[in-house]
């Protein structure tokens, strides 16, 4: 016997249909999840994030000249010979060039390296040419590891969305470095680098949240600590 295969298969598609669409179907229930509130620091962090994508490129590049300049001079004043720095993306104060501008006055430059757990490793920064593009578009150090790393340092840059004049940061979110300043043996200056705006009256604040040193802005340095 022939069989119309055509008329077979609208036949099969359409009691499919109606079985699946059928007042006696099942129906997988679909349970919505309530929207969880952002905390404040998720709020804040998306506002100052969005600031800095908005700034003018020219006034941005007059900034970063003027926090480079101040971080050259806190150098000079405490005969630092080896910082912890980082490399700042996008409008990030302090410039993409700004561990290259540590580096030609004379110290040695430690960058830091994502591992897994939140944690940092560091290594030298040479040149431009000792980066590679890394994970969350950032530029990481390519060569070996420095075993005694943060431990062996006189001076932390640590970037920063915002601080209040007190030293009390906040970070990206990401709490990279509030685990590398905690798992430190002993106390390092810090010194966190913003844009003027940024430095705020106050904060949302939690415990683990730490103070630092000094504050480097286009303004000036703001000593907080009297440590450096």
């Amino acid at each position: 016997m022939l069989v119309n295969w055509k008329r077979h298969n609208f036949l099969a598609y359409r009691g499919a249909y109606n079985t699946l669409f059928s007042d006696t179907a099942t129906i997988t229930k679909v349970t919505v999840m309530p929207t969880v509130p952002s905390s404040p620091k998720s709020v804040l962090r998306r506002q100052l994030f969005d600031a800095r994508a908005q700034r003018n490129p020219v006034s941005n590049e007059e900034a970063n000249l003027a926090i480079q300049q101040h971080c050259l001079q806190l150098l000079a004043d405490n005969s630092f010979r080896r910082v912890a720095a980082y490399i700042p993306v996008g409008t990030e104060p302090g410039g993409s060039d700004f561990a290259e501008v540590l580096r030609t006055a004379g110290v040695e430059v430690l960058v830091p390296r994502c591992l897994p757990q939140r944690q940092l490793e560091w290594a030298a920064y040479l040149s431009p040419d000792s980066l590679r593009l890394a994970s969350f578009n950032l530029l990481e150090p390519t060569g070996s590891a420095i075993p005694d790393g943060l431990a062996g340092c006189d001076l932390i840059f640590v970037p920063a969305l915002a601080v209040t004049r007190e030293g009390y940061r906040l970070g990206k979110g990401g709490g990279f470095y509030d685990i590398a300043l905690s798992q430190l043996p002993a106390p390092i200056p810090t010194a966190s680098i913003v844009f003027d705006e940024e430095v705020l009256p106050t904060l949302p604040l939690e415990p683990h949240d730490a103070q630092c040193d000094a504050i480097i802005s286009p303004a000036g340095i703001l000593h907080v600590s009297g440590s450096i």
